[in-house]
């Protein structure tokens, strides 16, 4: 499986190198490439003309899974990060694929793990909670219908 690492955890991992002021003590991963939503904020929406590797102006670097998880428990075990925060777009598969990340982190190290998506339902909540996660965002950038036909280009 492929996963996009935002640069600056790339650069932690020793995936990537690049000069930074200050090295992120979480690690931010990416899951689910081109979302099924169409927010007009977002370099993943499904109509964006942004390019893949982008999200909220920093750029996600792809590299196997196995890799990112090979290089994950020294850089926890050091101090170096101190959290897993997985960023995960809309796509038919995404709460699976994401619990399928969330479980082989866990698997790999002890560490803090946040996740942002959009549950289903509260099944879908329990089963992130249960998988050890710490805390679920989700967006609520549209709190009425309106607005959110307007922005999010999905459904109510």
């Amino acid at each position: 499986m492929k996963i996009n690492v935002s640069l600056g955890t790339a650069v932690v991992l020793g995936l990537a190198r690049a000069a930074m002021d200050a090295a992120p003590t979480t690690a931010y991963l990416m899951l689910g490439g081109r979302c099924l939503m169409n927010c007009a904020f977002c370099a993943q929406a499904r109509e964006s003309g942004a390019g893949g590797l982008n999200l909220s102006r920093v750029t996600w670097p792809e590299y196997d899974l196995e890799e990112v998880l090979a290089r994950l428990p020294a850089a926890v075990a050091s101090g170096t990060l101190r959290r897993v925060c997985l960023q995960v777009t809309l796509t038919g598969h995404s709460f699976e694929d994401a619990l399928q990340v969330l479980l082989a982190v866990k698997g790999v190290c002890e560490v803090h793990l946040d996740v942002a998506l959009l549950p289903l339902d509260m099944d879908q909540v329990r089963r992130l909670v249960d998988a050890g996660v710490d805390h679920i965002g989700f967006g609520l950038d549209a709190a009425c219908q309106r607005v959110f036909d307007q922005v999010k280009g999905g459904r109510w």
